[in-house]
């Protein structure tokens, strides 16, 4: 059997603002849920946690953390996931630079253009760093730069485009 908590007690704004974003369904599901489970909380505070959670379709346990971070961060904290650190980036600014630096150079012998993985090993043996081909692109394409699809413009001191 599970335990009735102390209800929780929306202020009316927050309810309201609810109400119009679960209406509109415009957050994400996850948001959603979250919402409907602070709704029927407040609304109903009755109801068991179980049950909301079988209203609702997600687990107890997700509405027992709702409504605890509700009731001690608030609305916001609730509704939103807290935001993730992620793995820190392994290529330095330097190493971003040597990468778009080298595929605006002229191609290596038997090959017509850079490719992501003649940069990535270009990269790995001047500077030791072990990266995937993927990040190799993606600095590419923040850089404005598509080396595998046409040949390199090296620009002359004077501003003449030589090929």
């Amino acid at each position: 059997m599970s335990r009735i908590y102390a209800p929780l007690q929306l202020a009316q704004a927050e309810a309201e603002q609810l109400r119009h974003q679960v209406r509109s369904g415009t957050w994400l599901a996850r948001d959603l849920a979250r919402a409907n489970i602070l709704l029927l909380s407040n609304e109903r505070p009755v109801l068991a946690q179980t049950t909301i959670a079988l209203r609702v379709g997600c687990s107890t346990a997700k509405v027992q953390r709702t409504q605890k971070r509700y009731r001690e961060d608030g609305l916001a904290s609730a509704l939103h996931d807290q935001p993730r650190p992620g793995t820190p980036n392994r290529l330095t600014p330097e190493h971003e630079a040597f990468i778009v630096a080298t595929a605006c150079t002229d191609a290596p012998e038997g090959t017509d253009h850079w490719s992501v993985v003649l940069l990535n090993q270009q990269l790995h043996q001047e500077h030791d760093i072990v990266v995937g081909n993927e990040t190799v692109r993606r600095v590419l394409l923040r850089n404005n730069l598509k080396p595998w699809l046409k040949k390199n413009v090296v620009h002359s001191k004077t501003g003449q485009a030589v090929h």
